[in-house]
């Protein structure tokens, strides 16, 4: 991703925090200078709109949303494997929310059997947080922290950024790294 999209959200959103000078109302937009003048004792209400910041996000609040519930959902299928479970199983788990291309790169990952050592795997995950690390428009970065948990083990907590993008049947992650490897933005 480029950082001018992210750049230009950005100064939309400082021109919308800015606010009217004239009317002291936070997360408004000057119309027009010619119409929107500060004269002491006298600012008319309809030329100083109230207009959201979110207004100026290149992804819906909705969207945002189901971006962020698919991210949590994955990351917890993408992080547990229940005992009994074979690489195939967990691979079909994961099919239905990722693009085509990650799921190439997990079907690898579950045909590599060096990537899944025999004894007792993570049986569970509890994600924690889901914060957006970058927006732009039609992907969303994420990162997802989540409680990893074995049986009879303290569980560990472990962060990845989930790159979410959208597509004609909606939201897919198209990417997964832990956190601090990668998907900066």
């Amino acid at each position: 991703m480029t950082t001018r999209p992210r750049a230009a959200v950005l100064a939309a959103l400082a021109a919308t925090a800015i606010g009217c000078t004239a009317c002291a109302s936070p997360f408004t937009v000057t119309v027009s200078p010619a119409r929107h003048q500060a004269v002491p004792g006298r600012h008319p209400a309809a030329a100083c709109p109230t207009v959201s910041p979110v207004v100026a996000l290149p992804v819906s609040p909705a969207g945002l949303s189901a971006a962020a519930a698919l991210a949590a959902r994955f990351a917890a299928a993408y992080l547990t494997r229940p005992p009994g479970q074979t690489p195939g199983q967990w691979l079909a788990r994961l099919a239905p929310m990722v693009t085509s291309q990650l799921n190439a790169v997990l079907a690898r990952t579950a045909a590599t059997p060096a990537l899944w050592p025999p004894g007792q795997p993570p049986d569970s995950a509890a994600v924690a947080a889901v914060r957006v690390r970058d927006l732009a428009a039609g992907s969303v970065i994420l990162t997802v922290t989540a409680r990893v948990r074995q049986a009879g083990r303290a569980g560990i907590t472990t962060t990845l950024a989930v790159t979410v993008v959208s597509g004609a049947a909606g939201w897919a992650v198209y990417d997964v790294e832990p956190a601090t490897a990668g998907n900066t933005g």
